[in-house]
């Protein structure tokens, strides 16, 4: 249940700052959840380290490895949690994913 509570507050972290609605209903998610990046995000030249710009960008930049996938042209960032995650964990993908957008 606690891995639940942080995937669900992590969501709502990346949700807020993306300013996105959270995209699917909190009976949907367990340990990690999809996020989409909004739409017409500013995307990273792709160097081909990860298939993902962005996932490259998270990792070469800021150290944060998620998965990050594309799905009819939009960036979905997973976010995964488990017992060692910690509120500070996600609190720094939520500033390099806004850092990306200053790029």
């Amino acid at each position: 249940e606690q891995n639940r509570s942080q995937a669900l507050e992590g969501r709502r972290l990346l949700c807020a700052a993306l300013e996105i609605p959270e995209p699917a209903p909190e009976e949907m998610i367990a340990s990690l959840a999809s996020v989409p990046l909004p739409e017409g995000a500013p995307v990273p030249p792709w160097d081909g380290y990860y298939e993902d710009p962005v996932q490259t960008a998270l990792i070469r930049r800021h150290r944060i490895e998620v998965p990050v996938t594309t799905h009819a042209g939009r960036h979905f960032v997973r976010v995964s949690v488990a017992g060692y995650t910690t509120e500070d964990d996600l609190l720094a993908l939520e500033a390099a994913l806004a850092a990306l957008e200053t790029d």
